[in-house]
């Protein structure tokens, strides 16, 4: 069995055995890029995770996909239990890293904020290292409270919109907006007009607007070369014709991809993983 299945079956002393045979095993990925400390999080294997803050407590510093932490990992399962235990040992050394956020600025506060995880929230907003930076801006220049307006509207939502309106929380965020938004006038904030993709991650939607930009391009070129009276004959006309049809294609298949990596959850593409694998097995 391997140290990732023990870790799932919540195998404590099987998983305390291999890391003992080979301690560096912690940071080895399943094929869905899942570490030993994720999967344990993501059950809520709290066994699991007391072994390996022991035997590895490098493993809990993790940088996983898009820079999230396996702090960010439990906020999404909504695994309280299982950040309660990363938290607490994460304040016996480095606490400031409970306040890291990930590659788009968000704190995992902001992200149980947006996902409407009450409890979750009601436990950051109790530790003092996380309070106290309860008005932090992510990239899109939000704040923790301000994604409430932007996230699915639920029964929970003026719950954990009370939680987080603490004496001075609400009037300083309110305060900061103003001051970094009007002040200098530089920062965008995102409005409900414009794609929210391409503040979550720029980088990303800006090679999007590229490949569609150059598949239009291009497909609005092939529309002239055909409508222009060119003889088909020509072997330059079927060249460049050729050039531009497989531009077309290339880019469309691009700007398709990358469309459907915005718009589907990660544990949608780990299943279809799965599903293929198991058609190549068989």
């Amino acid at each position: 069995m391997s140290v990732h299945m023990a870790a799932i079956k919540d195998h404590a002393n099987l998983v305390k055995q291999l890391l003992g045979v080979n301690r560096s095993c912690w940071h080895v990925r399943d094929k869905a890029e899942r570490t030993i400390l994720y999967l344990a999080a993501m059950k809520q294997r709290v066994d699991i995770l007391n072994v390996m803050i022991r035997c590895c407590p490098g493993a809990v510093k993790e940088r996983l996909y898009r820079g999230e932490t396996n702090l960010h990992f439990c906020v999404r399962h909504n695994q309280l239990k299982a950040l309660m235990v990363l938290v607490e040992a994460l304040n016996e050394g480095d606490g400031a890293f409970v306040a890291v956020p990930d590659d788009t600025g968000n704190t995992i506060l902001h992200l149980a904020t947006f996902l409407n995880h009450l409890e979750i929230v009601r436990y950051l907003v109790s530790i003092p290292k996380i309070g106290t930076k309860a008005n932090v801006m992510n990239r899109m220049r939000f704040t923790a409270l301000d994604l409430i307006d932007h996230s699915p509207r639920y029964f929970k939502t003026l719950e954990v919109e009370n939680v987080l309106i603490l004496p001075g929380v609400w009037q300083q965020s309110l305060d900061t907006t103003t001051e970094e938004t009007c002040g200098t006038g530089l920062e965008e904030r995102c409005t409900p007009r414009k794609v929210v993709a391409a503040y979550v991650d720029p980088d990303a939607y800006l090679y999007l607007t590229v490949y569609a930009m150059t598949s239009f391009v291009a497909s609005v070129s092939v529309v002239l070369l055909v409508i222009s009276g060119l003889p088909l004959r020509n072997k330059f006309y079927t060249w460049l014709m050729t050039i531009v049809t497989v531009h077309v294609m290339t880019f469309a298949t691009l700007m398709f991809l990358l469309s459907m990596n915005f718009v589907t959850p990660r544990q949608v593409y780990q299943r279809a993983y799965k599903a293929n694998s198991a058609t190549i097995c068989t």
